[in-house]
């Protein structure tokens, strides 16, 4: 299929084109509406139940983002030396760090403002579902999360919960689905078929995708048809008018397929065991904002000091990437 629609990402340095994982650690229950809000706008969303598997998941896709639900499992003085210790180590250098909170003290947010890189800010999930709903979104646009992508699809080969049923010439064909995203499925049909008859363009009427064992009507539109010594590739979009409820069912079964297959992968990685109630080393270095505060500069075997004009750790950076609702 084309660049904007592509299999859901890999990890990699080319985010910019196949955007980001976007991983929400322990969610809040409020906020399940509002993954379900990011998923229809074809975010690319995952849940981890457990802070134990978020290092081995993030070194293997460490292009990711990581909203963190800082309300359990941990104190919040833990979580900070959490997301301190992903700051320490090289290999989540590229992770983006989100805070999801029904409220901080103001002693532990000023030390996660002054220590750690939230890139993703502190989201109050107090707030209304449009509310939060705004926040997140909005560090995920400033962060191209989506990348060129613009369609979040899911590989299904050997899944026969999934298939594609149209008719050729009179004759009914059940074709094993390839891949599929809300917008379109790449099919795979055996060699035995007659293709001559189908070409770039030709409608499907009336045909039937099959989920779960419940079948739906929908037409296709053949994109695009790929030869192939064994099976041949039948490229198709989902016509316009289809059902939005058809839609929906198509968006859970790409979401709950590539959630399965994200909890296999964690079965076989080592779980985090690091002590997080032990305070961060990075605590006891001046914080940043007072490190710009002051220059000392040496002066003919002086110390002269000069006044910075930085910026208070609660306003927004220049950027724009950091998010507060406090």
């Amino acid at each position: 299929m084309s660049d904007q629609h592509v299999e859901a990402s890999q990890s990699s340095d080319t985010h910019s084109v196949w955007g980001r994982k976007i991983f929400f650690l322990n969610p809040h229950e409020s906020l399940f509406p509002v993954i379900s809000d990011l998923r229809a706008a074809e975010y690319e969303i995952y849940t981890i139940e457990n802070y134990r598997d978020v290092k081995g998941m993030l070194k293997r896709y460490p292009d990711s983002m990581l909203f963190i639900n800082v309300d359990d499992q941990l104190p919040h003085e833990s979580w900070l030396n959490f997301v301190l210790s992903l700051k320490e180590d090289q290999a989540f250098s590229n992770v983006l760090v989100g805070l999801l909170t029904h409220g901080l003290k103001k002693e532990i947010t000023d030390k996660f403002m002054k220590y750690a890189d939230l890139t993703g800010g502190i989201i109050n999930v107090s707030e209304s579902r449009t509310l939060v709903l705004h926040s997140i979104n909005s560090v995920l646009k400033i962060n191209n999360a989506k990348g060129r992508r613009k369609y979040v699809r899911a590989i299904c080969v050997g899944d026969t919960k999934v298939q594609i049923i149209i008719t050729v010439s009179g004759k009914m064909y059940v074709l094993k689905v390839f891949d599929i995203s809300t917008v379109g499925v790449a099919c795979s049909t055996k060699q035995s078929m007659d293709i001559t008859s189908i070409k770039p363009k030709t409608i499907f009427r009336r045909s039937t995708i099959a989920l779960n064992g419940v079948q739906y009507a929908v037409d296709l539109l053949v994109l695009a048809i790929k030869p192939n010594k064994d099976e041949n590739m039948l490229v198709c979009l989902f016509m316009p008018g289809m059902q939005a409820s058809i839609k929906q069912k198509i968006r859970s079964y790409v979401f709950s397929t590539l959630q399965k297959r994200l909890l296999n992968s964690v079965l076989d990685m080592p779980k985090d065991t690091q002590d997080y109630t032990k305070e961060s080393a990075l605590l006891s270095l001046p914080d940043k904002n007072e490190a710009a505060d002051t220059e000392t500069q040496v002066n003919g075997g002086h110390l002269k000091s000069t006044e910075s004009n930085a910026h208070d750790a609660g306003h927004l950076s220049e950027s724009g990437q950091f998010t507060s609702l406090f």
